[in-house]
């Protein structure tokens, strides 16, 4: 006795089948960005639409917006931290903005919608929040009485989870440290000991990649050419300075354990040139 209804609700869904027309969740927004989620469909009676958020991890979604048939869209804020801040976008309510995004926002993010109940359709697609923090940074020191160069490449308060590299010469040092996620950002850390003479004079490159493959539209790649050699700082008249970065006014000595002193590049030829200057200023007394 059950069938008839059964065929009926079938009949029904066959005939006013729908569609999702137009579907906009962005790959990637940078942190303290917005992002406007679109969901237009073809339904024309009968109709719910649902937004629902995926956390990485999670066991299961959360509810972030409900509209019956023509009815206004109601919005279901979730209990996360830091909050997600949820408006109503566009003059249909089927579309949701969500502001000042966080790390923690990242996600699948799928739209649901459901005609007669039995005719559903789905789309969903991953939003990446990510951050460029502070780096990549380059340093490069070299010990008292030593010959070889400790090169650095860091960068703090990145996100998604970052993977760094130190590049010269076809040689490659990947992530020596990752501290995180804290409050959704990493630190990330690589070095390498290098002797001097393998060193000098190379373009050294210090660069993030994510571990995620999403496109930012900033480059996140440092460039220095680094300088030791004495021949060349005995016949140099200019600053070694490093492409991406202005010429520093003073970089002062900074004591080690044991009782060796860090210098990077430009550091070493200021020194290098301040003492001419003193020994002319001798003389003219």
């Amino acid at each position: 006795m059950y069938r008839i209804p059964y065929l009926v609700l079938c009949l029904v869904a066959a005939t006013h089948q729908h569609n999702i027309t137009e579907f906009v969740v962005p790959d990637a927004v940078e942190v303290g960005g917005n992002a406007e989620l679109v969901c237009e469909h073809d339904a024309d009676g009968g109709v719910v639409v649902k937004w629902w958020w995926t956390r990485p991890g999670a066991e299961g979604p959360h509810q972030l917006y409900q509209r019956v048939d023509n009815a206004g869209g109601h919005l279901i804020a979730p209990h996360v931290d830091p909050p997600l801040n949820i408006t109503l976008s566009g003059q249909d309510n089927n579309n949701i903005m969500l502001w000042n995004l966080q790390p923690q926002h990242s996600g699948e993010y799928l739209c649901e919608v459901t005609q007669n109940i039995v005719d559903e359709r789905r789309s969903a697609n991953d939003l990446v929040v990510y951050s460029l923090g502070s780096g990549p940074l380059l340093n490069t020191t070299k010990f008292e009485g030593e010959t070889d160069v400790q090169v650095t490449c860091e960068a703090v308060g990145v996100a998604p989870e970052p993977r760094i590299h130190i590049t010269f010469d076809s040689k490659t040092f990947n992530t020596s440290a990752l501290h995180g996620p804290i409050d959704g950002l990493y630190n990330v850390f690589a070095n390498a000991t290098v002797p001097e003479a393998d060193l000098d004079g190379k373009e050294v490159f210090c660069d993030i990649s994510f571990v995620l493959a999403i496109d930012v539209p900033t480059a996140m790649t440092e460039i220095s050419t680094i300088y030791y050699s004495d021949a060349w700082l005995a016949s140099s008249t200019t600053t070694a300075v490093p492409e991406t970065t202005e010429a520093p006014t003073e970089i002062p000595e900074q004591r080690l354990p044991g009782g060796g002193t860090r210098a990077d590049s430009s550091w070493v030829l200021l020194a290098a040139m301040a003492i001419p200057a003193h020994m002319l200023a001798l003389l003219r007394m």
